[in-house]
């Protein structure tokens, strides 16, 4: 099924599936670090999703590197890829430090 769908709108519905939202900055105000979550620009969101992408893809175990994206990208299809976890573990840290938006630039 996924084998037959054009492979840009594959690969652009993959990235916009990883795309996070808002990002983590360590913030010093009167000797204490703070994470503090920000929003994120849409050109960065992209960038940062494509990073995920390739990076995750390195470290899977298959033959050639062609082949570790193109399988990162049908699982990032099918929901179930290490670039997907890898954007809620940052939404999970900005959830958990919200209280910290006040010091936001």
């Amino acid at each position: 099924k996924i084998k037959k769908t054009n492979p840009i709108n594959l690969i652009s519905s993959s990235i916009e599936l990883i795309k996070p939202f808002c990002e983590i900055k360590s913030l010093k105000i009167g000797g204490s670090n703070y994470k503090v979550p920000t929003e994120i620009h849409p050109i960065r969101q992209r960038a940062l999703a494509i990073k995920f992408l390739v990076l995750n893809s390195l470290k899977r175990n298959e033959k050639s590197a062609s082949k570790c994206i193109t399988v990162e990208i049908f699982d990032t299809s099918s929901l179930s890829s290490q670039s997907i976890k890898s954007c809620d573990d940052i939404h999970k840290i900005a959830e958990a430090n919200k209280v910290y938006v006040q010091y936001r630039n």
